[in-house]
């Protein structure tokens, strides 16, 4: 009897066991199930996301000036911004259309070797801002020297100030005014004096036209928003060699649009910034 009663706790413990064992790993095929379910879930968000920006991209940067001028038409005065949300899959896509001819070239702030010029200029570029950003120039995307007039060596945000995260550069806390709005890399340097803000045309125009000069360009610019630069140059009486350099610094059209694409959901955001150079075959891409 007492033999039985042993060999059934026996029993008892090798089942216990065996349900403990049993119990561990369908909780270990659930936990992994979980999460490739998760990721998978990561994954086809990502890839909706991706398509979608694309999507975005081939519309919108198809024409982009003619989307801009007819934003202007329906506001009533020029911008190098234009702002529009829209819905894909149950996800809202925010698409910020930029001119980016209209906004200052960081490598054209400055002369050459002249790292503190551009510190300034950038500076004077935020003191209307809501919120500016700290300046620290580096080489995270080049080991090449900073900077050089007219070179491309200054190529991305994170090069030149501390905080460039995404949200930052575009003003998405206030929907302002904002850094990505008044700074480029990727144009010749001139600037679409028609949609410049006045601040960007006072800092490229500095030492090309007096503050008097400037003043008096915007107020013509106010009054004739449709001028040319020939116009603009007949106005301001300026001699042949005032008119040539002012030439060189100022354009009505844009060779150079970007176009940014935010998406948010409960867990991150996903930014993606196309430019688009009228004369390259391809757009750039940057991905945060």
């Amino acid at each position: 009897m007492k033999r039985r009663c042993r060999q059934s706790g026996y029993v008892l413990l090798i089942v216990l066991v065996v349900l403990v064992i049993a119990t561990t790993a369908l909780t270990s095929i659930a936990r992994s199930c979980l999460n490739r379910s998760a990721r998978a879930s990561h994954l086809q968000r990502g890839l909706q996301i991706r398509w979608g920006a694309i999507g975005c991209q081939a519309l919108v940067l198809a024409e982009p000036d003619r989307i801009l001028r007819a934003h202007e038409k329906a506001i009533g005065e020029p911008t190098p911004v234009m702002r529009q949300t829209i819905q894909l899959g149950g996800l809202d896509f925010h698409l910020l259309l930029g001119d980016e001819q209209s906004k200052a070239n960081v490598n054209h702030l400055t002369k050459a070797g002249d790292s503190a010029g551009m510190v300034e200029a950038l500076q004077k570029l935020q003191e209307e801002l809501p919120e500016p950003l700290g300046i620290e120039l580096s080489n995270t995307e080049s080991a090449t020297p900073l900077p050089a007039r007219g070179s491309t060596k200054v190529r991305s945000f994170d090069q030149v100030f501390r905080n460039s995260h995404p949200a930052k550069l575009l003003g998405l806390d206030n929907h302002a005014d904002s850094v990505a709005g008044r700074v480029t890399f990727w144009t010749n340097g001139r600037i679409n004096f028609r949609r410049a803000h006045p601040d960007v045309l006072k800092i490229v125009l500095d030492g090309v036209l007096s503050h008097g000069q400037v003043h008096e360009l915007l107020a013509f610019r106010e009054q004739s928003p449709h001028a040319s630069v020939a116009d603009a140059i007949r106005h301001l009486e300026l001699s042949r060699s005032e008119s040539r350099k002012l030439s060189a610094h100022l354009t009505e059209t844009s060779s150079c649009h970007s176009l940014w694409v935010v998406v948010e959901d409960e867990t991150r955001s996903w930014y993606r910034l196309y430019v688009k150079i009228d004369t390259a075959d391809r757009s750039q891409v940057f991905a945060w």
